[in-house]
C-alpha cells in the first residue's frame, strides 16, 4: 500500500492542473462568446465606433477629432465643405460640388457625386469612389486610391487625378 500512497499526491496535482486549465479554457470561451454577442447585435448604449452624422452649420460640416462620421446628401446636402480632423473616420456619400478635406491621421472612404473633390493631407488615408467628374488631391505621406464609375477597381494615386 506504501506504493500507492505515493502516486495519490501525483494524481492529485494531475487533477488540479487539469481542472484548472479546464476552468481557464471556459472563462476564456465564455468571455469570447460574449464579446461576439455583443459585437453581431447585443445592446449597447453608447459605442465610440458607432457612426453618427458629421456636425454642420449650413453646409460646412465637420467630423470631429477622434470621431466615426456617417456622411450622406441627407446631412452634408448636395454642394457641401466636409472636413475630416485628426483620427476621425469618414465613410458615406456627398453629392455634386462636395468638397471634402482629409487631414492628418484621419481615414476618409467617400464616394463624390459630379464635381466633387478631396483633399488628402500627409498621414491620412483616402479611398474614393467617383461616380462622375471629380478631383484627388493626395499630399506625400497620404494614401489615395480612386476607382472612377466603370473602372471596377481601385487605383493608387499619387500627387493628384480625377476621373
Amino acid at each position: 500500500m506504501r506504493g500507492g500512497a505515493r502516486h495519490l499526491p501525483i494524481m492529485t496535482r494531475k487533477n488540479r492542473f487539469e481542472i484548472g486549465r479546464r476552468v481557464r479554457l471556459w472563462s476564456l470561451l465564455l468571455i469570447c462568446v460574449g464579446a461576439l454577442a455583443q459585437a453581431c447585435g447585443g445592446t449597447v448604449t453608447s459605442s465610440p465606433l458607432a457612426p453618427t452624422p458629421p456636425n454642420c452649420n449650413g453646409a460646412t460640416c465637420a467630423c470631429e477629432q477622434g470621431g466615426n462620421c456617417d456622411v450622406t446628401t441627407a446631412t452634408c446636402g448636395d454642394s457641401c465643405a466636409l472636413a475630416c480632423e485628426a483620427q476621425s473616420v469618414c465613410g458615406g456619400a456627398c453629392g455634386e460640388s462636395c468638397s471634402v478635406a482629409c487631414v492628418a491621421q484621419a481615414s476618409c472612404t467617400i464616394t463624390l457625386g459630379k464635381s466633387g473633390s478631396i483633399t488628402c493631407q500627409a498621414g491620412s488615408t483616402c479611398a474614393v469612389t467617383c461616380l462622375d467628374e471629380c478631383a484627388v488631391t493626395c499630399a506625400d505621406g497620404a494614401t489615395c486610391t480612386l476607382e472612377c464609375r466603370g473602372d471596377g477597381a481601385f487605383q493608387t494615386v499619387h500627387g493628384g487625378a480625377g476621373c
